[in-house]
């Protein structure tokens, strides 16, 4: 991320060390004129209005974020190391004076990843807004198979049937691609199909962060290729316990008919299965058919802190349903790490 030159402006880390003993870090990353109104996605005028009369400022953000950027957030702390999430919120607020910032946010913390940090939160002002929820699936099952008869009966159908509409299409292949740096510049302008319909942009990759997640260990891809010309991936990061889904690509034009998204991600949960994964994260957005695949909401909140009591008033009203995203369709889970 920090070479990679996908939007923030600066990056620090909190670190509290007990004597020489480093016992937790709090990655924090620095934008200096973040645009509120692109974050906030398809948020009706109505709502932007008052902000634009009354603090026309708010819509070009001093922040700073804590936590992950691109993932859920969490202070990385030592078993039984509570008191270190005071020292860590105070550090923050104070390198947020001495850079500037005048908003803080601690971004997608699980709920049990916010409990230690409260009573220094509230100390310092923040509220609590909700965000974007996780979509999880947990793997009980042993093979793509067992997946599958495990969905309910119309999912189950739907599958089976998209599945089927995609293999009926021979010149499309799905691969799983672990050093994928030779497939890169494909799949730039694919995630650029698929960014330009968000409705939230925070992060914007490039090329420099796609090739360094190539070569890193734990990354790997689904991809699926229209002859010999790439048509769609799925890029993730697997372990032992979880396979998590972090960005899609898409060639919207290419065989409109053969739902490539589902069968990239059908793919993925395939390989989860057969890497002994506990769980796969298919993140953020476009839940129906993550919830179609079995998967659950998970609840995310970010912690928000603005210097001005008034701006900090106007976030406090703006920002739960500028964030909110109208295909979520059920109270998610409350958040756990």
């Amino acid at each position: 991320m920090e070479e990679g030159g996908i939007g923030p402006d600066t990056y620090a880390y909190v670190v509290i060390r007990d004597g020489e003993r480093v016992v937790a870090i709090l990655p924090t990353c620095t934008y200096r004129a973040m645009r509120l109104d692109q974050i906030a996605g398809d948020t009706p005028e109505w709502l932007l209005a008052p902000i634009r009369t009354l603090f026309p400022a708010l819509l070009r953000l001093h922040v700073t974020f804590c936590g992950n950027l691109i993932g859920e957030g969490r202070l990385l702390a030592e078993p039984g190391a509570e008191s270190a999430a005071a020292a860590a919120v105070s550090a923050v607020m104070s390198h947020a004076r001495q850079e500037g910032t005048r908003c803080v946010i601690f971004k997608d913390f699980a709920d049990t990843g916010l409990d230690d940090l409260r009573p220094a939160l509230r100390e310092h002002g923040f509220f609590d807004v909700a965000g974007l929820p996780d979509a999880i699936i947990t793997l009980t099952c042993s093979s793509f198979e067992e997946y599958l008869a495990g969905l309910p009966a119309k999912p189950r159908r739907n599958a089976r049937h998209k599945i089927r509409k995609f293999a009926a299409h021979p010149n499309l292949r799905l691969a799983v691609t672990t050093d994928f740096g030779h497939l890169t510049d494909q799949m730039l302008p694919l995630y650029q199909h698929v960014l330009d319909r968000a409705d939230h942009r925070l992060d914007v990759w490039t090329a420099r962060l796609l090739a360094d997640l190539a070569a890193a260990p734990d990354t790997v891809t689904v991809t699926c290729h229209d002859g010999d010309r790439l048509a769609g991936f799925l890029l993730c990061m697997i372990t032992d316990a979880e396979l998590v889904a972090l960005r899609v690509g898409l060639d919207y034009a290419a065989a409109p008919n053969a739902f490539v998204y589902h069968n990239l991600h059908y793919r993925a949960i395939e390989l989860a299965i057969s890497r002994g994964c506990a769980s796969v994260n298919l993140t953020q957005t476009h839940y129906t058919p993550k919830l179609e695949m079995g998967a659950r909401l998970v609840s995310r909140t970010h912690a928000v802190a603005h210097l001005n009591p008034l701006a900090r008033a106007i976030l406090r009203r703006f920002l739960p349903s500028a964030l909110r995203d109208p295909s979520i369709p059920a109270e998610p889970e409350k958040g756990r790490s």
